[in-house]
């Protein structure tokens, strides 16, 4: 099992925010990509909570909730592309 120690979270960080670049930039995908994130912010913290320590869950859970919360803020500060118009 793989510790929850800097590298973990620096890993989680970056990947969600790389998530959250990508994803739901544009207007009709914006609102699905926030439930989403949410959703599995919601999920990965209850399950780091009431996971025993040490186990997959916990690990899981402690991914998604970093990776989502990270995802959300990106999404939060980088706003929407406006979709590309052809003449």
């Amino acid at each position: 099992m793989p510790d929850l120690d800097a590298s973990f979270f620096i890993f989680a960080l970056l990947f969600g925010a790389l998530m959250g670049h990508g994803l739901g930039r544009n207007a009709a995908d914006r609102i699905a990509t926030l439930a989403a994130s949410l959703s599995c912010t919601v999920v990965g913290a209850i399950t780091w909570m009431v996971a025993s320590g040490g186990t997959q869950p916990e690990i899981a859970g402690a991914s998604m909730a970093t990776g989502g919360l990270s995802t959300l803020i990106v999404l939060a500060v980088t706003g929407r592309r406006t979709a590309p118009s052809h003449p």
